[in-house]
């Protein structure tokens, strides 16, 4: 899982670096000043902010790069802002803890943020599953409609026809319905 922290003390990065290790984070990445231009960071699995950044708070990045796709965020926020900051990131998908905070609640948290990811990311893999499985159904039933108006075959019998090429010739019924589709369609 690739991570980011973004902290200008390191003996906080060290702490967060030393969680996200013990939750199963395997790259790990510090930056000192982040992105100063406020721009989002993105290719990381989970950015952790420790917030304020050097010469900025630092709040607009992180709420940046939680609108990226695929980017889990957590901000350490000092307990003296965190009402504000729960105000100003509303629906935001960011999560927060305040500082100063233990090193075991740290812990707790990477880890519910990991296994969130991980859960994410597995979640999202079946949607791909399902969606490409939908599509293929679809593929099918359209070489079977053009198989019923272009071979007066009924829907059983253009069902049948895809399932039985599909095992003379060793391929998948998509496959077939592909060809079938190249065939008659222009």
């Amino acid at each position: 899982m690739k991570s980011l922290i973004v902290s200008a003390n390191s003996e906080i990065a060290a702490v967060f670096h030393s969680a996200l290790t013990k939750a199963g984070a395997d790259t790990i990445t510090v930056s000192e000043r982040g992105n100063e231009d406020g721009r989002a960071f993105s290719g990381f699995d989970i950015v952790i902010y420790n917030l304020p950044l050097e010469g900025r708070f630092g709040l607009d990045e992180a709420a940046a790069t939680a609108k990226t796709d695929d980017t889990f965020v957590l901000c350490a926020v000092p307990a003296k802002n965190i009402e504000k900051v729960i105000e100003r990131i509303g629906n935001s998908a960011i999560m927060l803890v305040s500082k100063p905070f233990s090193a075991s609640a740290l812990e707790l948290t990477v880890r519910n943020i990991v296994r969130m990811k991980e859960t994410d990311l597995n979640v999202r893999g079946k949607l791909v599953e399902a969606e490409t499985k939908i599509a293929d159904i679809k593929l099918i039933e359209r070489a079977k409609f053009v198989l019923s108006k272009t071979l007066s075959l009924t829907e059983a019998e253009a069902h049948r026809y895809i399932q039985k090429t599909a095992m003379d010739t060793r391929s998948r019924q998509v496959e077939v319905a592909r060809g079938i589709l190249k065939t008659y369609e222009m």
